[in-house]
């Protein structure tokens, strides 16, 4: 069982967290300020914080900020409002977040959580296996560097390799030397487009995977990708948080054991 810490000014989130990871039987720990959440770690030592973005008096960014100059590798979640701006990639980078979530609706919350937990838990059973530090790849074909940029940043942080490849013709090329685990590959790209990149991915390298990363109003395209053999699809414009669940868990989980 892990050792939670959540810093919120919001007693009803603090609560909320205690009572249901308490009930799974983790030990949770609350911080409501800085200056509580700094006087805890003095003494305890948490496996996981969740750090609220809108902190009063000092946010909860510049917090992470000083947090990592004591802890440089506790995973830290930062939390937000809907009406919260997300942060970006550079913010994120910069704290070496872990990844975002809503706190809204909470039943999500709470089942975003429990989804990190057990994926701690999981890397922490698999870090004393043979095949521990063997990273699966993947491949994001993207014409946006800072749409690849994103899916590298979240990805790589999860201990997989990311190759690039910034048009059809260039996933092609990788394709002849590489094997990826996935293929994340935009649907509107300049030259060859995502359609005929899938098709030729599919002909030449069937047992790959592809995920199509599609804009809205490309409904119809999108039913032809799944036809011509995408294993399924995300929807820009996409938040951080719906790529991490959506790719990472239903899809990147559910592909353990397929292509290498």
């Amino acid at each position: 069982m892990a050792r939670v810490l959540i810093v919120d000014d919001d007693t009803a989130v603090r609560e909320l967290v205690y009572d249901a990871l308490s009930a799974k039987g983790h030990q949770v720990l609350a911080a409501g300020s800085g200056p509580q959440l700094f006087e805890l770690l003095k003494t305890q030592r948490a496996d996981l914080i969740l750090m609220d973005v809108s902190m009063p008096k000092t946010s909860g960014q510049e917090l992470a900020k000083k947090l990592r100059t004591l802890d440089d590798a506790v995973p830290i979640v930062m939390l937000r409002a809907p009406s919260d701006p997300e942060l970006t990639v550079d913010d994120r980078e910069c704290i070496r977040c872990r990844e975002t979530l809503l706190k809204e609706p909470a039943e999500a919350f709470l089942v975003g959580v429990e989804r990190i937990l057990a994926a701690m838990s999981t890397s922490a059973n698999r870090a004393g296996t043979p095949t521990a530090g063997v990273k699966a790849t993947i491949l994001t074909v993207d014409d946006d560097e800072a749409a690849r940029k994103m899916a590298k940043l979240i990805f790589e942080r999860r201990g997989f390799r990311i190759i690039q490849a910034a048009s059809g013709e260039e996933a092609l090329k990788v394709l002849e030397t590489e094997r990826p685990k996935v293929v994340l590959l935009d649907l509107t790209m300049p030259g060859m487009d995502g359609l005929m990149t899938l098709k030729k991915i599919k002909a030449g390298h069937p047992a790959v995977p592809v995920i199509i990363v599609s804009g809205r109003g490309e409904n119809d395209t999108v039913r032809e990708a799944l036809r011509a053999g995408a294993y399924d699809f995300v929807t820009k414009p996409f938040s951080i948080e719906y790529l991490e669940s959506t790719v990472m868990t239903k899809l990147l989980v559910g592909l353990e054991g397929g292509a290498a």
